[in-house]
């Protein structure tokens, strides 16, 4: 590829129609623009139908859309009337503005690694299904968790959230508008930190011991702390 004489990638409506539905359609699409944008290339996804579709294209960074979502191919002269148009009116609604969420809680009770996986299963077809995404740490008893997506689910889903009673002295550490997903796959990230085997000991060292309501008064860290396990996967 680095040696044809190209300058757009396509992406091929297979792909998109299945983007919503398939994690590999997802992954694939997710891949092919991250070798686009090494090879400085511009992306263009071609069979967008839904809202979905198209929001999602534009959280990966895709340059151009087309699609039935926009308009059925239209001859130069209704093209050239619909164009001027739709120029005096409002933009077509993507699902609102990006926000985020991070907020801190404390188990009620001491949680088994089957009790971490079981609290966020229910969630996981929501998220999906309603573009939210983001990270969940569990770690000596205490959650901290991003929401990332539309405003209004977000919100609906944190009163969700709060109501558990699964755990307590819920708060929020930030919010507000979101430019950029950090979890770019809609979906939530888990990362339960008292059964992870792969944990360096660093017991000896240890001074004291920081809980996330400690961390909770710095929100840049605690965004910065959750930022750094976005290349792991729900």
């Amino acid at each position: 590829m680095t040696r044809l004489p190209v300058n757009v990638l396509k992406i091929d409506r297979a792909f998109v129609d299945g983007i919503e539905k398939s994690e590999e359609s997802r992954t694939i699409i997710r891949a092919v623009i991250g070798i686009g944008r090494s090879l400085d290339l511009k992306l263009v996804a071609e069979g967008v139908e839904t809202a979905g579709q198209h929001r999602e294209l534009c959280t990966y960074g895709c340059d151009m859309i087309q699609g039935y979502y926009f308009h059925r191919p239209l001859d130069e002269k209704t093209f050239a009337e619909v164009f001027e148009r739709e120029q005096t009116q409002p933009g077509r609604d993507t699902g609102g503005a990006l926000h985020f969420l991070i907020y801190v809680s404390r188990s009620s009770e001491p949680m088994t690694q089957d009790e971490v996986l079981e609290l966020l299963r229910p969630f996981q077809h929501h998220n999906r299904r309603n573009g939210i995404s983001g990270c969940l740490i569990y770690k000596d008893g205490e959650f901290m968790q991003l929401l990332e997506g539309n405003k209004e689910t977000v919100l609906a889903l944190r009163d969700r959230i709060r109501a558990d009673t699964r755990h307590g002295d819920f708060r929020i550490v930030a919010e507000g508008l979101l430019h950029q997903r950090t979890f770019t796959d809609w979906g939530m990230v888990l990362l339960d930190l008292d059964h992870n085997g792969n944990t360096l000991d660093f017991a000896p060292w240890k001074k004291r011991t920081l809980t996330f309501a400690d961390l909770a008064d710095d929100p840049q860290l605690c965004h910065a702390f959750i930022a750094a396990h976005a290349s792991s996967r729900p």
